[in-house]
């Protein structure tokens, strides 16, 4: 049993899916349910894993919209990202 935070095993989840390329930069993220579904957790483990994630500058989030692999969402005025 590891004995770091549901949280950081959490984020350390989709740090790994980054580094082994099955989520690519500007890639959504799955929605909050799926990942409570997913990984048998709650809101706030949920919570602060992207929180940890976002200030360690590997995914972006825009309120209310959802969460990208950093760079970021495509920009639809501009077709660049956004971050």
């Amino acid at each position: 049993m590891s004995r770091e935070p549901k949280y950081q095993q959490l984020a350390n989840a989709i740090r790994g899916q980054i580094q082994r390329g099955e989520l690519q930069p500007g890639d959504p993220l799955p929605s909050t349910p799926k990942l409570r579904a997913r990984y048998h957790v709650g809101n706030d483990v949920v919570r602060y894993a992207m929180n940890v994630l976002e200030q360690d500058g590997v995914i972006v989030t825009r309120g209310g919209v959802g969460r990208w692999v950093f760079p970021g969402p495509p920009d639809p005025l501009h077709g660049d990202t956004v971050g």
